[in-house]
């Protein structure tokens, strides 16, 4: 388009607006509308059905489950023990290691406790200096000097009153 044209367009487009403000915007959605600045494009998108990976998925999900249960069924009517339980019990250690390793554990444990109790016992005990060890003889009957205990044997003993 021709700058004279856009001009005179630009015109219309004022005078429009001055008169009636929704002329602009219909004036303004002709021009967008008219625009060639963008091609239509032809979109290829995919055929929307059952055959997407998902939905194979899930027959063959439930299908397998359906199998499997058939397939146990059949396998457990032959044996008393499901094959999976006895390749499971196959790898595992036998229940008697395991026994055999507690008893020894709780062996120990028991030696420890019964050591540690011994030596706990065998603590000497505390040593109490005396300083002055004539404390004994005062202590004997027959070793008292006057004035130095007091006869308290009508002493009685009253409660506290609160």
């Amino acid at each position: 388009m021709s700058r004279q044209l856009l001009k005179l367009r630009n015109a219309g487009s004022l005078l429009s607006r001055r008169n009636n403000p929704l002329g602009s915007l219909k004036n303004t959605r002709t021009l967008a509308s008219q625009s060639d600045s963008h091609q239509h494009e032809q979109h290829n998108f995919p055929v929307e059905d059952f055959s997407g990976g998902f939905w194979k998925g899930t027959v063959l999900v439930i299908g397998g489950a359906f199998l499997w249960s058939k397939l146990d069924d059949v396998v457990m009517s032959k044996s008393e023990q499901h094959p999976i339980t006895r390749f499971i019990e196959r790898l595992m250690t036998p229940e008697q290691v395991w026994k055999d390793i507690n008893q020894r554990e709780l062996q120990m444990v028991a030696d420890y406790v019964e050591q540690s109790f011994i030596l706990k016992e065998d603590v000497r005990p505390r040593f109490r200096a005396l300083r002055y060890p004539e404390m004994f003889e005062r202590a004997s009957p027959h070793a008292l000097v006057t004035g130095d205990q007091a006869d308290l044997s009508d002493l009685v003993i009253k409660g506290h009153r609160y």
